[in-house]
Parts: structure tokens; C-alpha cells; sequence
């Protein structure tokens, strides 16, 4: 389809967009961060390293001439990976081509590009999926509103911005699969609960905020959808999430508060937060208190961690995303969120939910064992995503082993442990002793537990 040319097919299960409100693309992270591209009318146009594309990153050595393809219309926005040598993720998943959703991040190499669609964006709570960040500070770039042909044709206008990341709802284990499909209409009542609006969506289903009718709470309510389960595989993992979340009693966890069967199909019914983006609160520290604030998010989270793995429970999923910010009393508290992955480490080897050899997880944040094999994982794992968060508080970015699907692959097929000599001059010694048993490549040799690794880290709060 010509560049010039007007969209008008619609893209199933995309984000409604009119385009009186630009779409917006950014580059957030790589050689190019900074530049960006805002879409006024429907396009379609070429993201690549050089000719023949017309949105071009010739700095981005991992890209191909004519890399991607986006179609932007008044329906939604649509990717395809035009078959490229070192392919496309999604949210940190590889696809072959998919439906784009505001502040969904596309990545080649170490450019990451995070769409944005400015009518959706200034609702008070945005949804915001984070699976491989690699987010320098403070960094603008400016560009030259020539450069794309795309911009003469679709109005595309550039100007530099300092980059700010959304809070997260964080009640679902996104993952980009390439399917497209629709949410069904909002439904009125689940249970006993009014539903009151939609808080954010994923693969599985949906999050509304809804009261329970006689008391008035206030709660989230996740609500699968059970399209092409055919064998009821969701259905299981979806209650297998409840079980585990209804054990979990602990101040650093949200609270699961009910599950049930609705016509519209299973819900799981928890506390309703007002998620504050943490790790956006924790990047304005100054250098001199990136050791602290990366210790402060850890010690919290492995409280949590530490609590589930007492109940045999291994959460195989975090992440940034899946760490609530809130505020209590004035003071930025967090809790850890999105059980969807959970599964009792002592069963793990009698459990058909995960098959062998099958990958479950983020990418960015996931140890070598649970790429490998996810069946098998245990709290060894989560103590390893906890090293990743540090390393990502501490340096605004992402270990480069961990930024591509190939590099990470490679790195795991090297049997080489991670190079933290090239650390910042200001994280010290005693912390690089902490990452490095954190980040180990061998389970064995990280620490023996949640616990033991909390206290490790008491000394720098």
C-alpha cells in the first residue's frame, strides 16, 4: 500500500483512536532516544534503518532497511515484522505482527519505541505494560522534521520531549501473542459487585474498577475471557491464580478478595490501588541515592517474596510492572502484584499447566533456568528478576545480555556470567557483591533465600 494513502480497514481488538488526537511514536531508549514521530491522519509508513523506509534509525545496527511495518487508521494500529533479520518484540515478545495498544513498547536491538495515542493517554490512569526498558535519564534529541518523507504526507511533527513513563495497573501478565481480538461489552454487574468502568485490558481478558453494591467497597475485578479455550486450560490457570492469591495474606501483596463464575465468565474479584509509577519516582533520585532507592525496592519486594516462598509459592514474574506504587499517609509505599504466572515450586514437577521446555515469563527480567525450562523454576528465580530491578534502579537501563531475545539467548548458550565491572563509578563494591550473587547464573549460587537476601541489603537504606 502506498505511504500516502489513507487507512481504512479496521484492526479488530485496537485501541480506538481518532486521529483529530495524534498517535504518537517515541523512541525511549537506544541510539536514537529522543526522536520521535506524531501521526495527525491515517498512514502507513516504514520504520527501518535506511531506504526504502520513510520513518529511518540508521544508528540502529540490529534494524533492517525495511523492518516494520505500521498501519495507523482511525480503527487502531497494526504492526508487522517485515521478515526481518533479527525480528520485532512486543512488550518483550516476539511477533510476527500484532495489534499495538496505547503504551505498548516496540523493540529492535536496543531501541525500544513506545506507542502512544494522546486521547487515551491523559486519562488519570493510564495503562502501562513494561517488559524490557532500557530508559537512559534525562536524555532530549531534537530531529529534523524533514527527514521523513511520512511527514510531509501524514503531518507528522517532531519536537523533543523528556520522556515520562505511565503508571501501571499491573493486574495482568501482558504478553503481545499476535492475535487480535475484541472485549465483549462492559458488563453491568459481576456477583455482587457494580462494574463502573474499564481499567485496563491484556491478552486474557480484562481489569474493571467496580463496588461491591451493599458496602460500597471499592475493588478491581479481573474478568478472563475465555475465547478458544477450548480445553479449559485458562479457566484452570485463572482459578489456580485465585487459590494462590486467597493464601496470601501479607501487607506487601494485594489482597485477593473473592472469585466466582459470572455469565460473562470467571472473575477474580482484589483491592482496588491507585498505582503510582514507581520506578519513575525512584529515576528522579540523585546518583548519590540510586544504591538506597534500588535497596528500598528491593527489601520491599523481598518481603513479599519471601512470605510467598514460606507458602511454597514461586510468583515466576517480576518485574517493574507487576510492583505497585501507592501512597499511604503521604509516604510512597508498594505492593507486589499479578500472581497470573504463580505456581507451587514443590509441584512444579507435577503440574501440566507449564509443559517443559515451554517459556513463561519477561524476558528482560527472567533468570536462565526459567528460559530454559519454566516447569522447573523455583525461588531462585524471583530472587534473580529482584537483581534485574536493582540493576535497572541503579542504571536507568537493562543488562545488555537481557536487552534482545538474541542477545539473551546467546548469553544463556555462553555459560558467561554478567559484566558488572562497567557498572557507574558510584555503585559501590559491597553493592556489585550483592548484584553479582543476585544476578548468578547458577541457582545454587545466588542467595539461599528471600530472607538472606533482604538483610544483605538493610545496610543501604
Amino acid at each position: 500500500m502506498s505511504n500516502d494513502l489513507p487507512i481504512e480497514q479496521t484492526f479488530v481488538g485496537a485501541i480506538r483512536c481518532d486521529l483529530a488526537e495524534p498517535v504518537e511514536l517515541h523512541v525511549v531508549a537506544g541510539p536514537h532516544v529522543g526522536e520521535q514521530w506524531v501521526f495527525r491522519q491515517p498512514a502507513v509508513a516504514s520504520l527501518g534503518r535506511d531506504k526504502p523506509s520513510n520513518l529511518r534509525l540508521p544508528n540502529e545496527s540490529a534494524m533492517s532497511r525495511s523492518h516494520l511495518q505500521i498501519e495507523i487508521s482511525v480503527a487502531g494500529i497494526q504492526v508487522q515484522d517485515n521478515q526481518s533479520r533479527n525480528g520485532t518484540l512486543l512488550n518483550g515478545v516476539p511477533i510476527h505482527s500484532a495489534t499495538v495498544r496505547d503504551r505498548d513498547r516496540l523493540q529492535v536491538g536496543e531501541t525500544i519505541i513506545e506507542v502512544r495515542c494522546a486521547k487515551s493517554a491523559r486519562q488519570a490512569s493510564p495503562v502501562y505494560i513494561e517488559e524490557t526498558i532500557a530508559r537512559p535519564l534525562n536524555v532530549q534529541v531534537l530531529i529534523n522534521p524533514k527527514s521523513s518523507a511520512v511527514g510531509a504526507q501524514a503531518g507528522i511533527a517532531t519536537k523533543s520531549k523528556q520522556l515520562t513513563e505511565a503508571a501501571s495497573t499491573a493486574y495482568f501478565s501482558e504478553a503481545a501473542t499476535g492475535e487480535t481480538s475484541s472485549l465483549p461489552p462492559m458488563p453491568k454487574n459481576l456477583g455482587a459487585y457494580r462494574v463502573e468502568a474499564l481499567a485496563g485490558k491484556g491478552g486474557m481478558g480484562a481489569v474493571y474498577r467496580g463496588r461491591h453494591a451493599k458496602t460500597g467497597q471499592l475493588v478491581a475485578i479481573k474478568l478472563i475471557r475465555q475465547v478458544g479455550d477450548t480445553d479449559g486450560t485458562l479457566l484452570t490457570a485463572f482459578a489456580r491464580e485465585a487459590d494462590l492469591l486467597k493464601q496470601l495474606r501479607h501487607p506487601r501483596i494485594t489482597q485477593a478478595i473473592e472469585f466466582g463464575i459470572a455469565p460473562e465468565g470467571p472473575y477474580l474479584v482484589m483491592e482496588w490501588i491507585e498505582v503510582l509509577d514507581v520506578i519513575a519516582e525512584l529515576d528522579k533520585k540523585p546518583v548519590n541515592k540510586k544504591e538506597r532507592a534500588a535497596a528500598w525496592l528491593a527489601t520491599r519486594v523481598l518481603e513479599a517474596l519471601d512470605y510467598a516462598h514460606s507458602k511454597g509459592i514461586v510468583h515466576r514474574d517480576i518485574k517493574p510492572a507487576n510492583i505497585l506504587g501507592y501512597l499511604q499517609e503521604g509516604k510512597l509505599q508498594l505492593k507486589l502484584a499479578d500472581f497470573g504466572l504463580a505456581k507451587r515450586f514443590a509441584d512444579a514437577s507435577h503440574t501440566n499447566l507449564t509443559a517443559a521446555g515451554e517459556f513463561r515469563g519477561t524476558l528482560a527480567y527472567t533468570a536462565p533456568e526459567q528460559f530454559l525450562d519454566a516447569k522447573r523454576v523455583g525461588p531462585a528465580a524471583d530472587l534473580y528478576a529482584v537483581g534485574i530491578c536493582m540493576y535497572r534502579i541503579l542504571t536507568g537501563s537493562l543488562p545488555k545480555s537481557q536487552s534482545t531475545l538474541t542477545a539473551y539467548a546467546a548469553w544463556v548458550q555462553s555459560g558467561e556470567q554478567h559484566d558488572l565491572d562497567k557498572l557507574p563509578d558510584y555503585v559501590t563494591d559491597k553493592m556489585k557483591l550483592v548484584l553479582s550473587r543476585a544476578l548468578d547464573r547458577e541457582p545454587g549460587k545466588r542467595f539461599e533465600s528471600a530472607g538472606v537476601m533482604l538483610a544483605s541489603l538493610k545496610e543501604f537504606i
